[in-house]
Formats: C-alpha cells, sequence, structure tokens
C-alpha cells in the first residue's frame, strides 16, 4: 500500500556529487631530524572536481585505528624523544588539487627523534557541486 500524499519529485534543488577520490600517506616509525633542519613534509594530492571552486567534504582513516577524523586538521599522537607529543596533518587546497598534508618538526637547538607514529593515513574526498552555481 502506497501513502496517497508521498511526494517523489520536488523542486527543491540539492547539492550534486561532482567526483570522489582517495589520496594517501605513509608515515614512518621512528624518524631523526638533525637540529635546526626544515620540517619532513609528507603529502599526497588528489585532482578531482570539474570546478575549483566547488564544495567538498572529506575525513582521514588511519589503517592503525578504528575510527575516521572529519574535519581539515587532526593531530597524530607519538613520542617526541620518548615523551608524549603531537604531530599536526592538514588538509587542504592548491592550485585545484587536494592535498594531506603531515609535518613533522626538527628541534633548533638539538637533534630530535619521532616515534611511534608509524601508519598510512588516506584522505577520502567528495568534491560538490552547489545546485545554484552550476
Amino acid at each position: 500500500m502506497k501513502p496517497a500524499k508521498f511526494i517523489i519529485n520536488t523542486d527543491y534543488a540539492t547539492i550534486k556529487n561532482d567526483a570522489d577520490g582517495t589520496a594517501s600517506v605513509t608515515l614512518p616509525n621512528s624518524l631523526t631530524l638533525p637540529a635546526n633542519a626544515p620540517s619532513a613534509v609528507y603529502r599526497a594530492t588528489v585532482g578531482i572536481g570539474a570546478k575549483p571552486s566547488a564544495g567538498w567534504r572529506c575525513y582521514v582513516t588511519s589503517d592503525q585505528h578504528g575510527f575516521a577524523v572529519c574535519g581539515t586538521s587532526f593531530s597524530i599522537y607519538c613520542k617526541q624523544d620518548g615523551y608524549d607529543a603531537q604531530i599536526l596533518g592538514n588538509i587542504f587546497r592548491e592550485n585545484g588539487a587536494f592535498v594531506l598534508e603531515v609535518q613533522i618538526p626538527s628541534n633548533s637547538f638539538a637533534p630530535t627523534t619521532w616515534t611511534d607514529m608509524g601508519q598510512t593515513l588516506t584522505l577520502h574526498l567528495q568534491a560538490i557541486i552547489d545546485p545554484f552555481n552550476s
């Protein structure tokens, strides 16, 4: 039995899926950086979407953890010289491509060793088109 007043089609504009894509970064489990060295940068890019101004949504998964992170900035817990620390990951758009980037900073005054961060991060991305500007 069908509902009598069920509307199958409406005139409401909705967002449209433009494209899907993924990008992965593998972080080492241990990394030693000399004093005053530039940050170690791990990055991956994915070029999807028909319009550079299109909206997007994303989440990041790890092969070491059973949850996903939503948002464009996140922390990765690890150890720096044996002490609890964090490194930062970011997702942003650059020259029409989407970038997943993790930076591991050095110490200005002494060599530093980062450990317990080994994992593969995967960015799951969806570009969307605004129905009023498509």
